[in-house]
């Protein structure tokens, strides 16, 4: 069971072994919370409904269905030099049995404006369509661009608690600096499931968290 705990020292001693260590005299840490996120789901009559509301996030691939987590986070205008930079972390819990998926996982941006309580897969509002279903991101191209991978996947013992990270400083910077528009971001992916707790978890220390490395 989860106790009531303060939030940073949770975050770095876990999210990152470099944020955990000694800091530069002039950096600041700032953690930031998803102010929006939903998944969103190809499969059958899963794709028109829509799921911002739902305590965890789903991120699903049998390659015949996908599901995609989407997430916004609000980033303050700065030169982008200044971003040492910035991690996302998401966390997953309750478990029974133990829980391994080593499949990679990617971070894409989206090229679209969505919003929480109308996305779907078909969707970005209820009155605008998503060019490509599940989510426009930026690409090459018709290639789309990722911005972070993560190889390591997660492995969580019966009823514990598990946390995958993703290096996004190119991406936020990007934001920072106005160079890109921030419309959040959509996390792929590769191979079977994930779930993770959503911002209306419960565990409010657990919620999708942006944690920036900032030079004062």
């Amino acid at each position: 069971m989860f106790q009531t705990r303060s939030f940073v020292p949770i975050i770095l001693a876990l999210c990152g072994s470099a944020l955990a260590t000694a800091l530069p005299a002039n950096a600041d840490i700032i953690t930031t919370k998803a102010v929006a996120d939903a998944s969103v789901m190809s499969f059958d009559e899963g794709a028109k409904y829509n799921f911002g509301s739902d305590p965890f996030l789903l991120g699903y691939n049998d390659h015949f269905s996908t599901t995609h987590i989407l997430l916004q986070f609000k980033i303050a205008k700065k030169q982008a030099s200044s971003i040492r930079s910035a991690r996302l972390c998401l966390w997953s819990t309750g478990w029974v049995g133990d829980f391994v998926n080593t499949a990679p996982t990617s971070v894409f941006a989206l090229a679209t404006p969505w919003r929480e309580n109308e996305v779907n897969w078909y969707y970005a509002t209820s009155r605008i369509g998503w060019g490509n279903p599940g989510g426009d991101v930026i690409g090459n191209g018709s290639q789309p661009i990722a911005f972070a991978t993560n190889t390591e996947g997660m492995r969580i013992p019966s009823g514990g608690s598990g946390m995958i990270e993703w290096d996004v400083t190119e991406l936020v910077r990007l934001w920072a600096s106005g160079k890109l528009k921030n419309n959040g971001l959509r996390i792929d992916v590769s191979d079977g499931i994930f779930l993770f707790e959503s911002r209306e978890s419960v565990f409010r220390d657990l919620r999708p968290t942006l944690i920036l490395d900032i030079a004062k």
